[in-house]
């Protein structure tokens, strides 16, 4: 089950309050999309999705980087 968005860090509740993407929303429509995070750490190396696996999830990178690799091509994000 994800975790309430009072459990949030402030710095992440403020990052989604002042993003351009989120800022057309109103508070209810954003609160529901907060209360529905989940905020996980994870380590170098850690794989978060694999190509061709079928998403269902949406990931925002809050700090760090984070590599792409498809079909032997790689591209680092950050």
């Amino acid at each position: 089950t994800s975790e309430p968005s009072l459990s949030l860090p402030a710095s992440i509740r403020n990052a989604f309050h002042e993003h351009a993407f989120f800022s057309t929303l109103s508070e209810e429509s954003l609160e529901k999309i907060l209360n529905r995070l989940q905020v996980f750490r994870v380590n170098h190396g850690d794989l978060l999705i694999q190509e061709g696996s079928l998403g269902k999830s949406l990931f925002f990178l809050i700090s760090g980087s984070v590599v792409v690799r498809l079909d032997k091509s790689e591209a680092v994000l950050a």
